[in-house]
């Protein structure tokens, strides 16, 4: 006859009883083990390892929490499952209720939330046991002492003892008892039993009997339905019912709050749920021996509830059972005077008073142990509670980069960048940040602009210089990459290799003739010495003026051009001057007004596909109407600026930058004016539309930045070689001679601003460039002395 050791607490008898005449008919007999009058902790799980048969374990929501049954039992699990002799089955628990009768409560530990329930429900117990323990006669202290560290293991130990569940395996009741018990007998190896049990079954049944080639065999094995893999953190999808833990002496109102708090139906909202569990915490502040603080707790969530009926009766109640009495007249005239506040004594074990304190615990646990999916799921609900809570971006990002990236990366990036948000100087913040954008999200722009980042912090990181010439070489600019890997090395000799020197080495040509300086020059005069890398550049306003001198500049150093226009015989003689002069610049000729929302959308969106990738938009059109009172405005002028400079800069940006997000790399660039810094007479509307530009310019960066993408603006003074005279006094050309009398900029001198501006390193981001020439002051004071060379 077989035996097999059955284990379940005392709550579970119904089901060991089940289980044994179900199973007995078979002729299976179960040894039963469960607690004992006057038993010690641990005594339990130090028998069941004693065995030598094998072992069912009915683990139940009632086993979980109680302290005789859990003590010992990781150990007992680690020991029974390396001698292969156990088998868990996984059943609701069972409470009883005032009138007798049961209800069931669930046992769930399959999602993290679930986990941190239980882990929370032992950290609770534990507290209480250590403060008895503080406040326990000395001749009591060695039971208490005993009591503690008991309890203390098993709160450290249960969250390792459902990880290992997760992934050894377990079963669920209902499948055990699926299939008559077929699960039971194939993991005992008792398939001839199985046989007999289920031809009784069929007799009680009254119906034929299986065929044999039905039956399970050892070489056909039932597939058993476990969880199996790692504990994967997961989101409470519903409040979870709180555990409470009766202390050694329960204060009078105590337990019938625990009653009305049992009774909260699982569909309370969440303000509803939040009260209550608030109202949980106070009353285990007075529990724990600081009334004073439960009441004021208790007080504040009746301000913050006014109509809450539930707490301001536990409001009352607490104060009618825990506040000190009202002294008399007398006695206030004797007594001293109070002295300064003072904060609570906190617990034997220096437990923080709050939520995101206690959750912030248990992922210090957590992680310290090497669970690291739980410690960030204790950590982001710390996050969530409260988003400033010291450290706790900087905690999730330094585990996630070290021990989950593989199965977080974006959320790696987003820890990194609140860690930042907090620290902004944080150069190792910076250098995860670029080597994850570098390793992992393949975005070597912004990387490299993060390395230059880290640099800049620290000087003396040669790794994040050596890192920095590696993506200058990758992005075509082999001087400054020479440059950064000489001064790298200079930093750390160890980095210097043949194979790096092969690598960083120089054409003869570009050899430098004098040494490397010790901070190795990152700028270089643009106009001689062109990036290598092609941009793809788009213009507007590209026939005349500042638009056009932009893009002879760009041009001239090789660079494709996308030139937008209204007149299209201007563009295709641009076009056709281009190809002969620069013909290493491509140029693709777009005739459409910038004004004009439809046409914008319907060019930009169907380009060639290898024009798409927009790396520099520079938006140049721009325009002047009139000179007059802003009593005396005329409309229609009002109406072309504002169309012009303020909608079709933007209609243009909408349609550019979305490319430039998904690509995260670009370079945006707005003409804008000295008018937009400063106003002056009869300029009213004009310099309300460069207004707009440079609030839209500060605007798009803060928008965009995070994509890599750089914002930039230019605000000239005064500038000939344009229409801007001209258009603003409608073509008259004798009004237009405002420059007669002194030396304004050219417009070539703005167009190498601009090109200076596209061409700085991907880690330079310059924000604006306000120029004027030497004889203009402001925007109203000109040396009109004449014309200086």
């Amino acid at each position: 006859m077989t035996s097999i050791h059955l284990l379940y607490a005392p709550e579970n008898r119904d089901l060991a009883d089940r289980l044994t005449a179900d199973l007995g008919r078979a002729g299976i007999v179960f040894e039963h083990h469960t607690l004992q009058s006057d038993e010690l902790p641990g005594r339990l799980s130090a028998r069941m390892e004693a065995t030598g048969g094998p072992v069912l374990w009915l683990l139940t929501d009632n086993f979980l929490k109680s302290p005789l049954c859990m003590a010992g039992a990781w150990k007992m699990y680690q020991t029974l499952s390396a001698q292969k002799r156990l088998l868990t089955v996984v059943a609701d628990g069972r409470e009883q209720q005032p009138d007798g009768t049961y209800r069931s409560v669930p046992t769930h530990f399959d999602r993290a939330g679930e986990v941190v329930r239980y882990m929370n429900y032992w950290q609770e117990v534990f507290l209480k046991s250590a403060d008895r323990l503080r406040d326990a006669p000395l001749e009591q202290r060695e039971a208490y002492d005993r009591e503690v560290e008991a309890y203390r293991l098993i709160a450290n130990d249960i969250g390792e003892l459902f990880t290992a569940l997760r992934e050894a395996g377990y079963v669920r009741w209902e499948t055990f008892q699926a299939d008559e018990y077929a699960l039971f007998f194939q993991h005992f190896g008792l398939i001839d039993r199985y046989h007999v049990y289920r031809e009784l079954a069929v007799l009680d049944a009254e119906a034929p009997p299986i065929p044999p080639a039905e039956m399970p065999t050892s070489s056909t094995p039932i597939p058993p339905p476990v969880f199996s893999g790692p504990l994967r953190p997961m989101p409470v999808e519903a409040p979870v019912e709180e555990a409470v833990v009766a202390p050694a002496a329960e204060p009078e109102g105590a337990p019938e709050v625990r009653k009305s708090l049992a009774e909260t139906k699982p569909e309370e909202d969440d303000a509803e749920t939040a009260v209550r569990q608030a109202i949980r915490d106070a009353w285990i502040w007075i529990e724990k021996g600081y009334p004073q603080r439960g009441i004021e707790m208790l007080r504040q969530l009746t301000e913050q509830h006014p109509g809450h009926a539930i707490a301001l009766a536990e409001y009352h109640r607490a104060r009618a059972h825990f506040a000190p009495p009202a002294p008399t007249p007398a006695e206030e005239k004797l007594a001293p005077p109070p002295p300064p506040p003072q904060k609570p004594a906190a617990p034997s074990n220096g437990y923080a008073p709050t939520e995101a304190d206690a959750y912030n615990a248990m992922g210090d646990n957590a992680a310290s142990k090497g669970d690291y999916l739980l410690a960030k799921y204790c950590w982001d609900r710390v996050a969530d509670l409260d988003a400033n809570y010291p450290e706790v971006f900087r905690k999730l990002a330094d585990m996630t980069t070290e021990h989950l990236l593989d199965e977080y990366p974006e959320a790696a990036l987003y820890y990194i960048e609140q860690a930042l948000a907090a620290a902004p100087n944080d150069a190792d913040l910076h250098l995860r940040y670029a080597i994850l954008l570098r390793d992992r999200m393949n975005q070597p722009d912004r990387a490299r602009q993060l390395f230059g980042t880290v640099v800049a912090l620290q000087p003396e990181q040669a790794n994040a210089w050596l890192a920095l010439a590696e993506l200058t070489h990758q992005a075509g600019d082999l001087k400054q990459a020479h440059d950064l890997y000489q001064h790298a090395s200079t930093l750390d000799p160890r980095l210097r290799s043949p194979e790096r020197d092969a690598f960083f080495a120089l054409p003869k040509a570009e050899i430098p003739a004098t040494p490397t300086p010790e901070h190795p020059q990152l700028g270089t005069d643009v106009l001689q010495q062109p990036q290598a890398r092609v941009l793809t550049v788009l213009i507007t306003g590209a026939t005349s003026g500042i638009g056009l001198a932009t893009a002879e500049v760009f041009a001239r150093n090789g660079h494709r051009l996308l030139l937008v226009g209204r007149r299209t015989e201007r563009l295709e003689a641009l076009r056709e001057r281009f190809a002969q002069q620069y013909p290493n610049a491509a140029v693709l000729t777009l005739p459409f007004d910038v004004r004009d929302a439809k046409a914008v959308a319907e060019y930009l969106s169907h380009l060639p596909e290898d024009w798409e990738a927009i790396d520099v938009l520079i938006n140049n059109a721009g325009l002047a109407k009139g000179l007059a009172p802003i009593h005396e405005g005329n409309l229609e002028h009002w109406d072309t600026m504002i169309d012009t400079n303020i909608k079709g800069l933007l209609y243009v940006t909408r349609a550019v930058a979305p490319g430039m997000v998904q690509r995260r790399r670009g370079h945006i660039i707005n003409v804008s004016s000295s008018a937009g810094k400063e106003v002056y007479p009869n300029g009213n509307v004009y310099c309300a539309t460069k207004f707009a530009v440079e609030a839209l310019t500060r605007g798009m960066r803060l928008d965009l930045h995070a994509y890599g993408i750089r914002v930039s603006q230019v605000s000239p003074g005064h500038t000939e070689e344009t229409e801007f005279a001209l258009t603003r006094f409608d073509g008259d050309a004798e009004r237009a001679r405002i420059y007669d009398d002194f030396q304004p900029l050219k417009a070539s001198d703005v167009a190498e601003a601009i090109y200076f501006i596209a061409t700085r390193p991907p880690h330079v981001n310059v924000q604006d460039i306000w120029m004027y020439s030497t004889q203009q002051a402001s925007a109203t004071i000109i040396d009109r002395s004449g014309r200086r060379s």
